[in-house]
């Protein structure tokens, strides 16, 4: 049986660690033992969640979402989200876990995350929720270099 529960032990925090070591889709700029740290850090705090999806005893995925609701944006954000290949449902699994969370506890106004996929490709996973969501695209520039500000002299 499939379940999805909120990592708070030091033996869920492994499993994330060992699915994080294999996964290649890479959502952030720093070695994957970097980012353990940064979430082994921080995971445990009240507007942290690091949920683990479990088939028996077997971990088939992870979402790692932080809340930032002192800003005027009211949102949360997902740092980081893999499924292992073949365990339907693992998805709809940790979003409903995300919603619930951000939706339903934080009243986030939405939910921010980057990925790979297209957006017709997150409408469909959406509407395989039991909740209604809507997926919008926004556009998002990223400026990049800069090395001369860096390597620029102090007076």
């Amino acid at each position: 049986m499939m379940t999805v529960k909120r990592a708070m032990s030091d033996s869920a925090f492994k499993m994330f660690a060992e699915m994080a070591r294999v996964t290649t889709s890479r959502e952030y700029d720093c070695s994957v033992e970097q980012y353990i740290k940064i979430v082994r850090a921080i995971y445990r705090h009240p507007w942290c969640r690091l949920w683990i999806a479990l088939d028996g005893d077997q971990a088939v995925g992870y979402l790692w979402a932080t809340a930032d609701m002192t800003t005027l944006r009211d949102q949360v954000g997902v740092g980081d989200l893999y499924v292992k290949v073949r365990h339907k449902g693992v998805m709809e699994a940790l979003l409903n876990a995300l919603g619930e969370w951000s939706f339903g506890q934080l009243k986030a106004k939405r939910i921010k995350f980057h990925s790979p996929h297209s957006l017709k490709a997150w409408q469909r996973i959406m509407g395989r929720l039991k909740h209604e969501i809507k997926v919008t695209s926004v556009n998002c520039y990223l400026a990049e270099g800069g090395k001369e500000w860096g390597e620029r002299e102090t007076l």
